[in-house]
């Protein structure tokens, strides 16, 4: 809810609490997973110069974001890395990942004020459940 209220562009915004199995999850948290995004980027690149095409870029959000939170490559590679891998028989239901982002959130701290674990569900059938928080 935070991000939407700052956000210019979102006008009435609501949270909504869901009960989630992630089932077999591409799962940020695994270096295997980290790893696997590591090997697959230089196809990834090559299929990019290859189309004659700028890969997509992490950009700032808003002026001095040193978040890069417009995160246009992660995005795009993560998208393609699951189609890739899906044509290969890896199935992956949803993928999760931990973005830290914002300002220490006491001196000297590595623990960022505004981090944040984003889940993006691909299989619809791992929403047991949906509802309205209190």
């Amino acid at each position: 809810m935070d991000w939407a209220k700052k956000s210019r562009k979102i006008q009435d915004s609501a949270v909504v609490g869901a009960v989630i199995n992630l089932g077999h999850c591409f799962d940020l948290f695994d270096q295997a997973a980290i790893h696997s995004l590591t090997e697959l980027y230089p196809v990834f690149s090559n299929l990019y110069k290859s189309a004659g095409k700028d890969l997509p870029m992490n950009q700032q959000g808003f002026q001095d974001d040193p978040d890069n939170l417009k995160r246009h490559l992660d995005c795009t590679m993560i998208n393609w890395a699951m189609d890739f891998l899906e044509l290969e028989g890896k199935h992956y239901d949803s993928v999760r990942g931990l973005f830290p982002e914002g300002r220490p959130a006491f001196e000297g701290s590595g623990i960022m004020a505004k981090s944040h674990i984003q889940i993006a569900i691909r299989n619809t059938a791992c929403i047991v459940g949906y509802f309205r928080p209190s």
